[in-house]
């Protein structure tokens, strides 16, 4: 087994070689992910206000949201409105409240 890390500035990618099993393996991460999540448990604490012109309602990191729409296809929809869907219906799982900025019962 070997392996390498790079990094591009957005992602640190680990590349595995599986030599006696013939397969290679990436495993994607985002060095400051742990801060987006953490900012967003921060931002949940806080007192929302309802803003006239829209309001803001979860925050994904970029390693997560390439994750999410590998998983489900609709993220990646020209489709604006199936796009809104699927967001919502994620951020309304059990899997989307590490994104959630808001309150769920708001969402």
């Amino acid at each position: 087994m070997s392996y390498r890390t790079e990094f591009d500035g957005v992602f640190l990618s680990r590349i595995t070689v599986q030599q006696h099993e013939g397969r290679i393996y990436r495993e994607l991460t985002q060095p400051n992910e742990d801060v987006i999540l953490e900012d967003n448990k921060r931002l949940r604490n806080l007192q929302q206000r309802k803003l006239d012109w829209g309001r803001w309602v979860g925050r994904f990191s970029a390693s997560a949201w390439e994750m999410l729409s590998r998983k489900y296809p609709e993220l990646r929809s020209r489709d604006k409105r199936i796009r809104e869907k699927k967001v919502l219906e994620i951020l309304r799982s059990p899997e989307g409240a590490p994104f959630l900025v808001v309150d769920k019962r708001k969402v």
